[in-house]
């Protein structure tokens, strides 16, 4: 191999809370998403990446995607948003991986990548992500102990 290795995996926590409507929106805060999406070069990446992206509201959110293209797409309480910097966002190969908030020194697993603007990392265009906190009574139903 050409670089070290790091056979380690564990269980991430469900949200312990849903953080669309328990954050004070004068004090936004940041969650980390992973990922071997494209990068800025439009390649896939062969490492996992990793980046820091804002929560933003819902509201605001909704105001990205109510032009151009995107104006028939209604965002909804099962989806919640991150991003909208420059060149900071999750990619077309990053749907399905982690949208991660750390609780208390752990990680809780708050979302799924689902969609975004193209192209990624546009500055206003957040990432939208599935709530996993709308979803964690079914997770649960399904999940066997």
């Amino acid at each position: 191999m050409q670089r070290d290795t790091l056979y380690f995996i564990r269980p991430i926590c469900l949200p312990t809370k849903d953080i669309t409507i328990s954050t004070n929106r004068n004090n936004f805060f940041s969650m980390i998403v992973v990922g071997w999406g494209a990068t800025e070069n439009k390649q896939f990446s062969d490492v996992k990446l990793e980046v820091e992206v804002p929560f933003v509201p819902l509201e605001e959110c909704q105001t990205a995607y109510d032009t151009g293209i995107n104006r028939a797409r209604v965002l909804w309480k099962g989806q919640l948003c991150a991003g909208g910097k420059n060149g900071t966002d999750s990619c077309k190969g990053d749907s399905g991986g982690p949208l991660m908030y750390e609780n208390n020194k752990f990680f809780e697993l708050v979302g799924v990548v689902s969609f975004g603007k193209n192209p990624c990392g546009t500055q206003g265009a957040p990432g939208v992500y599935s709530n996993i906190y709308e979803y964690k009574d079914w997770i649960n139903s399904v999940i066997v102990p």
